[in-house]
């Protein structure tokens, strides 16, 4: 068997999903399933040994952060259909992957014309949002109307999260049936085995990129107002992204620019995690929350803002972890000094982390894409 996913960037937490679709394979016996992805931009800051499964075609940070209906964003899209549809031919897989809006568009396209494989259509972003932000009125009705039309067109449609996947079908009017959540899981072989004792050393941590979706002004200003009442306290910073230098100066006119510290990209988080007191998630859009599971596995208390998906979801309304309103950063401040001076609180929801993380597990991830995955084999051979 072949499949081929298909995304455009591996810098967040996409490149973690696509290292444990890797592993997919511990979970087909003798019959192995032979994968390759196909990336459209080179990553920028996430530096790992890709081998000659993963293809990339474009430089790194290529593409604007906006959607654009310009001439070059036109070309560059019917040169991406080319190219895909040529890697298609080439490898002639029995099921292809999509990864969110813009792969998506391309792969459906492509099976619109060529019938000899399946398709997934993936959707880890809040897409509504995404297109309500970074589009102009045109394009977001052009977009609107395409994701409709393409998505209900597709043999599987599958979503990290069941809020995501509601709120997408009655915006986009997608037929129910093609639709499933399968959440994304971690290795239960990194989850610690207990609670966090870092109550004393006031330490935050966030593993965000740098964009403006993940909100980090609001991270800072309520920080600020912790060091009033816990002068000590530190802010951990992991992971790069596109907005880095302004971020940065951002926090340079701060006067306690001293307390917070860009970590950058680093190729295992959990060092950091697991020495660090709280984590704290100030992200304005989500599908998932990757990076929250990745914290809760290490036995520390979370916090974060109640996004309309994900995260709410992860914590079950607040019952695993700490839900405070976006862009509200007192409200975050308040959150972070009860969780730093309140060591019964603490403990509780350092506890209630390790409770969460064992029900996200990648292996329960994978074997749900092993369901969807031998139907849709079947179904094209049959």
């Amino acid at each position: 068997m072949k499949l081929l996913v298909f995304v455009k960037s591996i810098d967040g937490g996409t490149g973690t999903y696509i290292n444990s679709l890797f592993k997919i394979n511990r979970f087909f016996g003798k019959k192995a399933i032979r994968i390759r992805v196909i990336v459209l931009e080179n990553p920028s800051y996430r530096k790992e040994k890709y081998g000659r499964n993963i293809i990339f075609l474009r430089k790194a940070d290529y593409y604007n952060l906006r959607y654009s209906f310009k001439f070059k964003y036109i070309k560059d899209f019917f040169e991406e259909l080319y190219w895909i549809n040529l890697q298609i031919t080439k490898f002639s897989p029995e099921i292809v992957l999509g990864i969110d809006l813009h792969c998506n568009l391309i792969v459906s396209i492509i099976n619109s014309f060529n019938k000899k494989f399946r398709t997934i259509l993936t959707t880890h972003i809040n897409l509504k949002d995404n297109i309500e932000t970074r589009s102009d009125l045109f394009l977001k009705l052009i977009l609107n109307k395409l994701t409709s039309f393409f998505f209900n067109k597709t043999n599987k449609l599958v979503f990290v999260s069941k809020q995501l996947e509601n709120d997408f079908i009655k915006t986009f009017f997608v037929k129910k049936n093609l639709c499933s959540t399968i959440y994304n899981g971690i290795n239960t072989m990194k989850i610690v085995r207990y609670p966090s004792s870092n109550f004393g050393n006031k330490t935050i941590i966030t593993l965000a990129r740098l964009v403006e979706q993940k909100d980090h002004l609001t991270l800072f200003k309520s920080f600020a107002l912790l060091l009033k009442k816990i002068p000590k306290a530190e802010l951990l910073i992991l992971s790069r992204g596109r907005e880095e230098t302004t971020i940065k100066t951002c926090v340079e006119n701060y006067h306690f620019s001293n307390k917070i510290k860009f970590l950058g990209w680093v190729p295992n988080i959990f060092t950091y995690i697991k020495k660090s007191s709280i984590f704290v998630f100030s992200s304005k859009r989500e599908g998932f929350g990757y990076a929250l599971v990745e914290a809760m596995s290490q036995g520390i208390p979370v916090i974060s803002t109640d996004t309309p998906f994900g995260p709410r979801e992860i914590l079950d309304g607040g019952k695993y972890g700490i839900l405070v309103p976006m862009k509200n950063p007192q409200a975050m401040a308040d959150a972070m000094y009860e969780l730093l001076t309140d060591k019964k609180k603490y403990r509780h929801y350092s506890q209630k982390s390790l409770e969460r993380a064992w029900f996200f597990s990648e292996r329960k991830m994978l074997i749900n894409y092993k369901k969807i995955i031998l139907e849709l084999f079947r179904e094209n051979n049959s």
